[in-house]
């Protein structure tokens, strides 16, 4: 018997000791395992079955409940009506993706709870939680599609200003260069050395913008790469001594994770050098594992007391920067924390799961 089939009987004990409803649905909606109370009440629910829902546009409502769960994690709660012989029979159902079913299989634990005693209104607060709920999940894809479209738009701009606008700048020089040949009086020569630093600056200055829109060093060599370019640059500039480490095996990450966490640390050097002044040394880790991606930035600066970085204090305060990277990790579907202390520094920690997130 391996590792994994007896860490899962324990766990069926404990579905079969709940005394309400349980059932392990695979991501298709097929019976993996019914607890005793599903076996008492509910015959119809046969394993390696599909629920005897009542009308087909409830089993495919609860088909599309299943798949989003499967890709998202995040729980539903949904209205059930089974079948049991010529009895309909009422539950309220939540569903939960866990990680090692029967037989090591991701699969969706549903608990039923029977609906016969409760009040209307009970109901009609449930149905109203449910679809606000819902509500709430669509508005998450659609401002991820928007955020996936943006950065696409802002990576296609960038690269015409690299590229384009770039050899436009080179053609120039070269201009500049063979001009100068033909011109032999003090005041020429300085008109055209006014010429090539104009154009000096204005290369840097689409630099800048291009880096702005994508830093291009995510494109050529990656986000462990980038990461650690900026914070070293940073640390020349500001004389603070810096360490940057990637642990785990690298995977490939989408680009609007690559982006989003790259920002994190622009943003996150940017409140240092404002904000804490007597940092000493700044450190920021990438830390792969499994499907999940974890970045850590931390500082021994003055720190602060946790309850000002609250979202309400830091927003009355009109200061957005780390209610900004709250929201760009959040807008990826991660998570994002803070933990500081008076004279003891501040870390920020972002963690995002892959696999989880929205294709």
């Amino acid at each position: 018997m391996s590792r994994r089939t007896v860490a899962v009987e324990p766990a069926i004990r404990v579905l079969d000791a709940i005394d309400d409803p349980v059932v392990l649905l695979d991501v298709r909606g097929t019976v993996l395992h019914r607890n005793r109370a599903a076996c008492a009440c509910l015959t119809a629910i046969v394993p390696d079955d599909r629920l005897p829902t009542c009308r087909q546009e409830d089993a495919e409502r609860l088909a599309v409940e299943l798949a989003l769960c499967e890709a998202t994690r995040i729980p539903f709660h949904k209205r059930l009506e089974l079948q049991e012989g010529p009895t309909r029979l009422r539950f309220r159902g939540r569903g939960t993706r866990i990680e090692d079913g029967p037989g090591g299989r991701r699969c969706i634990l549903l608990h039923l709870v029977p609906e016969q005693d409760r009040a209307p209104h009970i109901d009609e607060a449930l149905d109203a939680a449910a679809r606000r709920e819902q509500a709430e999940r669509e508005r998450d894809q659609v401002l991820l599609r928007l955020y996936r479209a943006n950065q696409e738009e802002r990576l296609r701009l960038a690269r015409d200003l690299h590229d384009q606008t770039g050899q436009h700048i080179v053609g120039l020089a070269l201009g500049i260069r063979a001009l100068e040949k033909h011109v032999s009086t003090p005041v020429g020569l300085a008109e055209i050395g006014q010429l090539r630093a104009r154009l000096d600056e204005v290369a840097r200055e689409l630099h800048r913008i291009a880096f702005a829109l994508r830093p291009t060093a995510l494109d050529d060599f990656g986000l462990g790469a980038a990461v650690g370019r900026l914070l070293a640059d940073w640390g020349v500039a500001h004389g603070i001594a810096t360490d940057f480490e990637a642990t785990g095996i690298a995977f490939d990450l989408a680009s609007e994770v690559e982006i989003t966490l790259f920002r994190l640390c622009q943003e996150a050097l940017n409140n240092i050098g404002k904000h804490a002044a007597c940092a000493t040394t700044v450190s920021i880790a990438i830390h792969y594992e499994g499907s999940v991606v974890s970045l850590i930035i931390e500082d021994d600066g003055s720190g602060c007391v946790e309850e000002d970085l609250s979202a309400a204090r830091l927003l009355a305060r009109g200061k957005l920067g780390i209610v900004g990277m709250r929201e760009r990790v959040g807008m990826v579907g991660g998570t994002f924390a803070i933990e500081s202390l008076p004279g003891a520094g501040t870390t920020l920690v972002a963690r995002i799961d892959q696999q989880g997130r929205q294709p």
